[in-house]
């Protein structure tokens, strides 16, 4: 764009021009990646801010815990349910000694590995020590651990964009300048289109993370954890 005379570019100049190119085209994709995520932020938070002032105003009593007991969330109304003076009162509990009859949690979490879901009503014990029969809607975590997994593989999206897509689109162009020069070695211009699909098809895993809203995973057995499916993974499916 700097010419005011026309000219004949040579090769290496055209290569120069081309990597540019390709650099400005991988920035610009950085910054739409970046844009969405920070969107998806919004609307996470959103999502979040609605969750926790719907908790605080439902009359029915809500809480979270651990497998272990530990109580990581309750709303106001099941601490006023169970007698406590205030919900940083019922959050010091183990959710393990409400229980009048411990047989009963141990069926519960029988009933949660199998099914995921379970309609349990159980006796269950006041500050004051009175017994109350309180019938619960139970689920297991999963759709929370999926949620909090999503979370980390946004973010994991957006610095992989940022820390990866800069320094590869300094190799890209280093790599189409010398294949320039290799005119006529049909051996290395063939190693080096490997070499620069290699580098494209990063680009587009980048790309293709920062899109992920569904999770998939590999079947795991015993000993082998599950492993993450980014191919398998996207975009949500339309419904």
């Amino acid at each position: 764009m700097w010419w005011r005379k026309a000219r004949r570019f040579e090769p290496v100049e055209l290569a120069t021009l081309q990597a540019i190119g390709q650099q400005v085209g991988l920035l610009l994709r950085s910054a739409l990646l970046l844009k969405e995520a920070d969107s998806r932020r919004q609307v996470a938070e959103a999502a979040e801010a609605r969750y926790r002032s719907l908790l605080e105003r439902v009359p029915a009593g809500v809480w979270r815990t651990t497998p272990t007991g530990q109580i990581l969330e309750a709303n106001p109304a099941l601490a006023q349910m169970f007698g406590y003076p205030d919900r940083a009162a019922f959050l010091a509990l183990s959710s393990a000694d409400l229980y009048v009859n411990r047989n009963d949690r141990e069926r519960l979490r029988r009933i949660l590995a199998a099914d995921g879901v379970a309609d349990f009503t159980a006796e269950l014990r006041r500050a004051d020590g009175a017994p109350v029969w309180v019938r619960m809607q139970v689920r297991a975590e999963a759709a929370e651990r999926q949620a909090e997994a999503l979370r980390y593989v946004a973010h994991l999206a957006n610095a992989a964009a940022h820390e990866i897509n800069n320094p590869l689109s300094v190799i890209t162009g280093r790599l189409e300048l010398v294949r320039r020069r290799l005119a006529g070695n049909d051996d290395a211009l063939a190693k080096m289109d490997t070499a620069l699909e290699a580098a494209r098809r990063i680009a587009e895993i980048i790309a293709h993370m920062g899109r992920i809203t569904r999770l998939e995973v590999h079947g795991q057995t015993p000993s082998v954890p599950p492993m993450l499916d980014i191919r398998g993974s996207g975009p949500s499916e339309p419904r």
